[in-house]
């Protein structure tokens, strides 16, 4: 899955984006510590970075119509099938449909349908059991837990941007957070790709702090979609917000922190 997973990014990142950008895209997820550790490990979520990229690909594509939205709906489905956390991923692309984009009732049906389709495993086991997954789920919220702290919720960011990103280095992570944020906010790129990846991790940025604030048991890996996103988007904006040199610097020191 591994190789698949590096293969679909870097056509995707080639079609959309630069060779360039997928280069290095590519690059930085095939020597991330976490990374080659998700590609080493059997465990069903460590194959959603795939489908991840494969809603990326649908996403992205210029055309829009029902059998587009469609594969993008079952992508995410079949992500959600693998584990919970894509549903940040999911809401976003439904957000950024309804608030970005010119609303066609056909088309947003077509993804949900999409969704429902992906989830068909899921859902044929919750009506076999009479929900059993679902009243285990809502029992688990209704026990009373420790209160949420905002200070672990930071640490879980800047630990999970330093794991799939930054060589495990937490000041690495720290330092890629406070660039990739603000510059999301304020670096406005040409590119029609650019703008609805940026619109897309931002809204996804947003989603998952506040699903953060309602899981006690919020962990580095239930960021994942943003990891992925940072992927494709940092080499992109580094690019552009520095010279020519200093980015190729970055870029490079980046990725040897990842080899250390």
């Amino acid at each position: 899955f591994s190789i698949s997973t590096i293969t679909l990014l870097y056509i995707t990142v080639k079609k959309y984006f630069s060779t360039k950008t997928a280069l290095i895209s590519t690059l930085i997820f095939a020597v991330s510590p976490q990374f080659i550790i998700f590609g080493n490990t059997p465990l069903y979520q460590n194959f959603l970075p795939l489908f991840i990229i494969m809603s990326l690909y649908y996403f992205l594509k210029d055309e829009d119509d029902f059998h587009i939205r469609f594969l993008l709906g079952l992508t995410v489905g079949l992500g959600i099938e693998l584990h919970l956390l894509n549903v940040s991923l999911a809401m976003a692309f439904l957000f950024y449909y309804l608030l970005f984009v010119k609303r066609k009732l056909k088309l947003i049906s077509a993804y949900l349908i999409g969704i429902v389709v992906g989830l068909g495993p899921t859902l044929l086991f919750e009506l076999r059991h009479q929900f059993l997954n679902t009243k285990l789920f809502l029992a688990y919220q209704s026990q009373p837990h420790s209160p949420v702290s905002l200070s672990n919720i930071l640490t879980q960011w800047v630990n999970g941007a330093a794991i799939f990103l930054g060589g495990n280095s937490a000041a690495i992570g720290i330092i890629i957070l406070f660039i990739m944020i603000p510059l999301l906010f304020i670096k406005k790129i040409g590119s029609n790709a650019y703008k609805k990846l940026r619109i897309l991790t931002l809204l996804t940025i947003a989603i998952t702090a506040i699903l953060s604030l309602k899981f006690t048991a919020f962990e580095p890996h239930y960021i994942l979609p943003v990891w992925i996103m940072f992927l494709i988007i940092l080499p992109i904006i580094i690019g552009k917000t520095f010279s020519k040199t200093t980015a190729h610097a970055i870029l490079g020191l980046l990725i040897a922190f990842n080899l250390y």
